[in-house]
C-alpha cells in the first residue's frame, strides 16, 4: 500500500509578526508561499536572520518591520513585494520624519528595513525587478552626542593624579 503525502492547506498570514514554532524547521516548504507576502517574508528573515540575538533586538526589530509593513499595506492595501521600489522606501523615509520620531530611531528603524531588503534580494534573486529597494537611498545622518567636557571637580581630580604619579614615580608610571 503507497503512501499519500499529506495536502497542503492554505493559512491565512499572521496579521503581527511572530516567530513561529518549527518544530520540523522545514523551512523549504514555506519558502513558496512566502514569497507572495512581505509580512511572511519578515517572519522567515526573523527566523533565520535575526534569530540568536538578544530578545531585545528581537523585538526591536519586530517592531521596525512592523512599521514599515504597515506603512507599505496602507500604500498599496496588500503585502506583495513586487511592488517594493526605491521611491517606496524614500517615503517610508519621509514618513518617520514626519512623525517626529528621535534621530537614533529613525537611523535604527533604516538599518532594519534595509538590512530586511538586502537579505530578501540576496536570498530570493528577480523577487524585486528593479533590483534592490533600498540602493541608493541617503540613510539618515547618525546622531552625534554633545561633548560635555570635564567638570571642575573632574579636572582637579585628573590634575592631583597626574601630579601624584609626577611625584611618586614607579614602575610603569613614566609614561
Amino acid at each position: 500500500m503507497a503512501k499519500t503525502a499529506p495536502q497542503k492547506t492554505a493559512r491565512a498570514p499572521d496579521p503581527a509578526l511572530g516567530l513561529r514554532k518549527n518544530p520540523s524547521h522545514n523551512v523549504l516548504a514555506h519558502i513558496e508561499q512566502a514569497k507572495q507576502s512581505l509580512a511572511e517574508l519578515a517572519t522567515l528573515y526573523l527566523v533565520a536572520e535575526a534569530a540568536g540575538h538578544s530578545q531585545a533586538t528581537l523585538d526591536a526589530k519586530r517592531r521596525d518591520l512592523q512599521r514599515f509593513l504597515a506603512f507599505y499595506q496602507d500604500l498599496y492595501h496588500h503585502d506583495r513585494p513586487e511592488e517594493w521600489f526605491v521611491a517606496v522606501t524614500k517615503a517610508f523615509l519621509k514618513a518617520l520624519q514626519r512623525e517626529g520620531l528621535a534621530q537614533a530611531s529613525l537611523v535604527r528603524i533604516y538599518a532594519t528595513v534595509r538590512h530586511f531588503a538586502r537579505w530578501l534580494h540576496r536570498q530570493f534573486p528577480g523577487l524585486f525587478p528593479l533590483g534592490c529597494p533600498t540602493e541608493g537611498v541617503k540613510p539618515p545622518a547618525e546622531p552625534t552626542a554633545d561633548w560635555k567636557g570635564l567638570t571642575r571637580l573632574d579636572e582637579i581630580r585628573l590634575t592631583a593624579a597626574a601630579q601624584t604619579l609626577r611625584a611618586r614615580p614607579g614602575h610603569g608610571t613614566n609614561q
